[in-house]
């Protein structure tokens, strides 16, 4: 763990948690921390749920030391929403964005048809000259688990919304499930669960995103 890590670490649960007498939720014990972060300008942010915020989190550590994860496990389009701000202040020159299956996963379907254009057109407007690549949701692994193909239905049905959006926009819309799931499942050897990435699964991957970053 870099210095700089455990001085936000510190005053993320020393000293805010003990002025706000409250033991802060995950969600925003990383708004903080990414308000406290040095951030230059002009660099490649992730934006997404746990699976973004895995990108940079020991062992695998496959993304170039300076790109930005504002990953937040359990994030859902909502939440993106809330800190889009944060995300414009900090100017990146790409953004690569992957959210929306924790909202299906939550039953906020009709949030997600709502925020994810917003997010899309709040970035355009506020830096038109960044760059924004649309990820589509990872299908699940249906063998570990049958339930999940409903799920997997439901991510076929809004990755077309999604990709929509995107193009609509003018954004470039990448197809990870390329890569992890080509046969419509996450491909067990890429999980350990059946949704979230091995680091198998994460190397899969950065055979798409590399040539984004």
């Amino acid at each position: 763990m870099s210095f700089w890590t455990q001085a936000q670490d510190f005053i993320v649960k020393k000293i805010f948690r003990h002025n706000c007498g409250e033991v802060l939720d995950y969600y925003n014990q990383h708004i903080i921390k990414f308000a406290l972060a040095p951030t230059p300008e002009g660099k490649t942010m992730l934006v997404g749920d746990s699976i973004t915020e895995g990108w940079t989190n020991p062992p695998r550590g496959i993304m170039p030391l300076d790109v930005i994860n504002y990953g937040i496990a359990g994030d859902t389009s909502t939440g993106v929403r809330k800190r889009i701000e944060q995300i414009i202040t900090a100017k990146p020159a790409k953004v690569i964005l992957n959210i929306g299956v924790n909202d299906l996963n939550s039953d906020q379907a009709g949030s997600l048809a709502v925020n994810y254009p917003i997010i899309l057109s709040t970035i355009q407007n506020a830096l038109p000259d960044c760059k924004v690549y649309c990820c589509s949701m990872r299908y699940m692994n249906v063998k570990l688990n049958p339930d999940f193909q409903e799920r997997n239905n439901r991510v076929t049905t809004f990755n077309r919304i999604l990709e929509g959006h995107a193009l609509t926009k003018g954004m470039t819309w990448v197809d990870v499930n390329v890569a992890v799931a080509p046969e419509g499942f996450l491909k067990l050897e890429y999980t350990e669960d059946g949704i979230h990435l091995n680091q198998d699964g994460y190397f899969a991957e950065w055979e798409i995103l590399k040539t984004l970053v």
